[in-house]
């Protein structure tokens, strides 16, 4: 899918091929709040964000801290904020997008752990940015099985 001036992919790829806010001077800190237990997907999340240059924290749930029913992201990213990591089994563009819409209240960010081609991260993330009632996600992040990432910021 190729951008339209003005449409909702309006600076898709570039954002894509310049990872906005990005600090590529060197890798940021990782470190992990006590409770927090974060399992192998948040790991490699972890370190992709701080390759970019990101500080990361890895968050304790809401459980570890004794409070029920409360989903709550997995990582705090400085600069970006509350980011939930997801690594979808079915890597249909029309399933992951569901469910990234699903994380709406438990974070700002999300980051997508899959191996997708260009045009279905444009594909997903044009959809989410027109999708009412998940407005709060600001920032979209892809991590390819290669470690890649690629970033993508409501218009």
């Amino acid at each position: 899918m190729k951008p339209k001036e003005g449409g909702n992919l309006a600076g898709l790829v570039e954002a894509e091929k310049n990872i906005a806010g990005a600090k590529v001077a060197g890798a940021g800190k990782i470190k992990v709040e006590v409770g927090a237990i974060p399992d192998a997907n948040e790991v490699r999340a972890g370190q992709g964000l701080s390759s970019l240059g990101y500080d990361v924290t890895h968050l304790a749930t809401a459980s570890s801290k004794g409070v029920q029913g409360q989903r709550t992201a997995d990582l705090k990213v400085d600069g970006l904020g509350a980011i939930d990591v997801y690594t979808p089994q079915n890597l249909s563009p029309s399933n992951i997008v569901k469910n990234i819409e699903k994380k709406s209240n438990q974070a700002g960010g999300v980051f997508v752990q899959a191996d997708l081609s260009s045009e279905d991260m444009s594909s997903i993330a044009a959809r989410m940015w027109g999708k009412p009632n998940a407005q709060s996600i600001k920032t979209l992040f892809f991590q390819k099985a290669d470690g890649s990432v690629a970033r993508y910021d409501r218009p």
